[in-house]
């Protein structure tokens, strides 16, 4: 009667769990996420310091590639002045980030999107970004939640562009000591674009599943 009652109480706080929805501690893998943007074909930025990295991607015709800092000072700048060059973010003290830009030529038109993973001092730290975060998107199409070991809050809109209306997505995923943040534009209509592509190998909540 013991053993049964333990497993009944076991599975009601599994059931509990996934309901109420979990995070684990592991955070982001930085070098999966730099793999996956290799076999996308996208290339190492070999800049020599943030600074120059900063200035070689900036801009919707800047340089694709990926970049992991190299200490605690580089990922800051990256994240102060190329993540968060125009505080649509919240504020962050990170110790490190891996970042995939990538400038994506399709049909007539550049579409760019960014791809970063923050590491936080622990996961208190990473929690209290990822709060503030969501209430940088929530004027948007949104929704939050719990998926697969990561919390989520996703965001899209239809956007407008030289060449007509895009697609416009933003998520932040909290896991671990780390958020990993997507956003960019991709063309209506247009299948296999990086984001396409890096949502799915990610296997995160992709924003498009907003899309009315």
């Amino acid at each position: 009667m013991k053993k049964t009652f333990c497993a009944v109480l076991a599975l009601i706080i599994l059931v509990a769990g996934t309901l109420t929805g979990c995070v684990s501690n592991e955070p982001f893998d930085d070098q999966f996420i730099v793999s996956a943007a290799s076999l996308y074909g996208v290339r190492p930025l070999t800049s020599a310091n943030a600074y120059s990295l900063v200035g070689s991607v900036s801009g919707k015709y800047g340089q694709s590639g990926y970049y992991v800092s190299q200490s605690k000072e580089d990922a800051q700048y990256i994240y102060n002045n190329y993540i968060n060059e125009n505080n649509w973010n919240p504020p962050a003290t990170i110790n490190q980030i891996a970042l995939v830009t990538v400038k994506e030529q399709v049909v007539s038109a550049v579409y760019d999107a960014d791809c970063c993973v923050l590491y936080f001092d622990d996961s208190a730290a990473a929690k209290s970004y990822f709060d503030a975060a969501k209430d940088t998107i929530s004027d948007e199409t949104y929704k939050s939640g719990y998926s697969g070991g990561y919390a989520y809050a996703i965001a899209y809109k239809l956007t407008a562009n030289r060449d007509g209306n895009c697609d416009w997505v933003k998520g932040f995923y909290l896991k671990g000591n780390s958020v990993l943040v997507i956003y960019g534009f991709s063309p209506i209509g247009i299948a296999d674009t990086f984001l396409d592509y890096i949502y799915d190998e990610l296997e995160v909540v992709d924003p498009i599943t907003l899309k009315k």
